[in-house]
C-alpha cells in the first residue's frame, strides 16, 4: 500500500478520507507516531494552520516529548556575579569580626601575581639583600659608607673568587663539552636538585664543601652575575 497522508492541526487530524488498514495493536509505551509509521501514514502540517509549534511541536507532543521553550532569558533575570579582579570589588555588609571574609574583601582589591612576576620579585629581593649585606661588610672594613665604584669592584671580586665552584660543577656534568658562557653555566648549575648526586658529591669532595655550602655559593654567583654589567 502506498504512503498515506494525514493533515494535522490544532484540532487534531482527520483520517476519514484516508483508506488505511486497521491500526495494529500498540504495545505499552508505543507512541502514536510509531503507530502511524507502522501504518505507513505520513504526518504533515496543514499549510493553512497558524498554530504555534508547527509540525515539530505536534510530533513532539505525539511522541510524548515536551516542547522546549526557545525564548532567550531576560538578562535582568540572571543573577549578578562578583568580579573579584575589579579594583572596585567590595563585599558590602560583611562583619569585620570574620577574618576570612575580611581577607577575601582585601584580596579582591589587589591584582594577583603571575608566575613570572613572582620570580622577578624574588630575584629583586635577593639582589637587595645581597647589596645591603655587602655594603655592611665594606662599611665595617673601611669605616665609611662605600660608593658605587667600591661596591661594584667588591661584587666583581666576589664573583671571580666563587666562580670555580660553578665551573667545576659544569665540567663534572659535561666533561666532554667545552665550558659554555657564564650565563649558561649558571643555568645548568642551579637548581642543584637537577644535577646528578654523583657529580655533586665529586665536586664537594674536591672543593672541601658540603652540598648546602656549594648550593649557597652557586646562588650567590647568580645574584652577583645579575648585578654586574654585561
Amino acid at each position: 500500500m502506498g504512503l498515506e497522508t494525514a493533515i494535522v492541526g490544532d484540532a487534531g487530524f482527520d483520517l476519514d478520507e484516508v483508506d488505511v488498514p486497521p491500526a495494529p495493536m500498540a504495545d505499552e509505551g508505543t507512541t502514536l507516531v510509531e503507530v502511524f509509521v507502522e501504518m505507513a501514514v505520513e504526518i504533515v502540517a496543514d499549510p493553512d494552520h497558524q498554530g504555534s509549534g508547527g509540525l515539530d511541536g505536534i510530533a513532539a507532543l505525539l511522541s510524548g516529548q515536551a516542547l522546549v521553550d526557545s525564548t532567550e532569558p531576560d538578562p535582568e533575570d540572571e543573577p549578578d556575579t562578583l568580579d573579584l579582579q575589579s579594583p572596585n570589588f567590595d563585599i558590602g555588609g560583611i562583619s569585620l569580626d570574620d577574618p576570612v571574609r575580611m581577607y577575601l574583601r582585601e584580596i579582591g582589591r589587589v591584582p594577583l601575581l603571575t608566575g613570572g612576576r613572582e620570580v622577578e620579585l624574588s630575584k629583586r629581593m635577593e639582589r637587595g639583600e645581597y647589596l645591603a649585606l655587602k655594603q655592611a661588610q665594606l662599611r665595617d672594613d673601611r669605616a665609611e659608607v662605600p660608593d658605587a665604584d667600591v661596591l661594584g669592584r667588591a661584587i666583581y671580586h666576589a664573583f671571580r673568587a666563587g666562580w670555580p665552584h660553578v665551573s667545576e660543577l659544569v665540567r663534572e656534568i659535561s666533561p666532554e663539552e667545552q665550558l659554555p658562557p657564564k650565563s649558561v653555566c649558571l643555568g645548568r648549575a642551579l637548581p642543584l636538585t637537577r644535577v646528578p648526586d654523583a657529580a655533586v658529591a665529586s665536586v664537594c669532595d674536591r672543593l672541601g664543601l658540603a652540598s648546602d655550602e656549594l648550593e649557597e655559593s652557586l646562588r650567590l654567583r647568580t645574584v652577583e652575575w645579575d648585578l654586574l654589567p654585561t
